[in-house]
């Protein structure tokens, strides 16, 4: 009995991790902005993303719960797949340009630097630059690391779909970073020539 008195003790200390419901709740609050932000990336739409967000409130963890610890990831997660499929449709439709999309990269890992840099950028800039499913794919991957077979899983499109909007939303977000680098190098040289005049 002595065994079972001992892993009684273990699920105890294991149960103290995972957040309550009232955590749970609470993250939606906290974390309002970047979650907010996650949905208007995905769905372009700031009523849709405000609908998501509420829609995310609602979903109930599995029966195992959430760890404390992984609770702002699971929110996140949570926000991103109810936004996707809140536009199904349109998501669907731009898969179908990714039907047959070639690419030459030999990986799609995006670097920490990318990472910083999308989470900088306005959800608008994203919206004006990609389509629904190359977005959706990079806020996936690029922030929240989902696998590939995650995405195909979640979205419901062919791994083509995936890695071909995956591999343009890469190709934008690396040309968009050297834009950036480029309007910094020249505010830069504004200032050194404003200065010296």
């Amino acid at each position: 009995m002595r065994w079972l008195h001992q892993n009684k003790k273990g699920m105890t200390a294991r149960v103290g991790r995972f957040a309550t419901s009232g955590e749970i709740e609470g993250v939606f609050d906290v974390e309002r902005e970047n979650l907010r932000w996650i949905a208007y990336a995905i769905t372009g739409n700031k009523q849709l993303a405000e609908q998501s967000l509420v829609d995310a409130r609602g979903v109930q963890p599995t029966a195992t719960g959430v760890f404390r610890d992984w609770l702002v990831q699971w929110a996140e997660s949570a926000t991103a797949r109810v936004a996707a499929t809140n536009i199904g449709e349109p998501l669907r439709e731009a898969a179908k340009k990714y039907a047959y999309w070639g690419c030459d990269h030999p990986s799609h890992d995006i670097s920490q630097e990318e990472s910083s840099l999308l989470a900088q950028l306005s959800p608008e800039e994203i919206v004006d630059g990609l389509d629904p499913l190359a977005r959706t794919i990079l806020v996936l991957r690029g922030m929240q690391r989902a696998s590939i077979s995650n995405c195909i899983v979640l979205l419901n499109v062919s791994r083509r779909a995936v890695l071909g909007a995956y591999c343009h939303a890469l190709e934008w977000l690396r040309a968009h970073s050297v834009g950036t680098e480029t309007q910094t190098v020249d505010r830069s040289a504004d200032n050194g020539i404003a200065e010296s005049a």
